[in-house]
């Protein structure tokens, strides 16, 4: 899981936005920190690497999720952890995410399809009680 959360540093960095203020009655939007992707793209040792993290009988599942106003998908490496028995909301970590085009030559959504929509990684979500993967036209604007 190490080596993911390195990976994440490469692709993502912790940026600020302006945020609008909850009331109209004069208050200025103030800043709050968000995570930005990178222009890093990654290789396909560093992928390979992120798809045989989720090849082990372990909680590490990949997700799907709209990025930059739904014009195009996420793809997340999440990590699902029911913190104490009888406790029915999993505590879900994102150990390393990345955009479409952050991917090697050769890769794409349809490519990532194969893995997200397996029948392991599905059940691993549903376990986990996360958004099974849309299809691919939601994700694009």
């Amino acid at each position: 899981m190490k080596k993911l959360q390195i990976l994440d540093k490469k692709l993502r960095e912790k940026g600020q936005m302006y945020t609008p203020v909850g009331n109209m009655s004069g208050g200025r939007p103030r800043l709050a920190d968000c995570m930005n992707y990178t222009n890093y793209k990654l290789t396909e040792n560093e992928l390979q690497t992120i798809i045989d993290s989720l090849k082990d009988n372990n909680p590490l599942m990949m997700s799907v999720t709209q990025g930059g106003s739904g014009f195009y998908p996420n793809f997340n490496i999440i990590k699902g952890n029911f913190l104490f028995v009888g406790n029915d909301n999993p505590y879900i970590e994102t150990l390393v995410s990345f955009e479409e085009k952050q991917l090697p030559d050769g890769y794409d959504f349809d490519k990532l399809s194969e893995i997200f929509n397996s029948k392991e990684n599905l059940d691993k979500l549903e376990y986990f009680k996360q958004q099974a993967p849309y299809k691919k036209s939601s994700y694009y604007y």
